[in-house]
């Protein structure tokens, strides 16, 4: 049996060091990640929240951390009650100014409503950083009707 899960890769002509910076500081979170704030300590262990606001929007556990390289945390929508699931970025390097980000988002027991709706949820997050990383810009992403 296959493991269910969304994985993506996508080249981004930026340094490991910037695209970690993007990944990990608040200030560039905000930017690509549906305008959403990020609070952690990024200790193994600690928690990690997207918030809307004063509202968390998601919650986990930083459950691995190699700068530069890779972090792991648990994932769970706050207003559903799917179990955690799991992210994972790693940074594969082609050279000092390219580099792969690979994001897999697994331990999903079941098709549930956390892995529909981050079916299409990921590729606007991905996108818009590989834009802000490559241009300074987000991309024109048009409104929800």
């Amino acid at each position: 049996m296959s493991q269910l899960q969304h994985r993506y890769v996508i080249v981004i002509a930026a340094s490991k060091e910037r695209i970690w910076k993007a990944l990990t500081e608040p200030q560039w979170v905000k930017w690509y990640y549906y305008s959403m704030d990020l609070f952690t300590s990024w200790r193994t262990g600690s928690k990690i929240e997207y918030r809307s606001g004063k509202n968390p929007i998601i919650t986990g556990k930083i459950l691995e951390r190699r700068k530069n390289k890779k972090i792991v945390h648990s994932f769970q929508f706050t207003h559903l009650k799917d179990p955690p699931s799991r992210v994972t970025y790693e940074i594969e390097p082609w050279n000092k100014s390219l580099c792969s980000l690979i994001l897999t988002h697994d331990r999903f027991k079941k098709k549930n409503r956390t892995y529909r709706d981050c079916e299409g949820g990921w590729i606007p997050i991905l996108f818009d950083l590989k834009s802000v990383l490559e241009t300074g810009k987000k991309l024109p992403w048009p409104e929800k009707e």
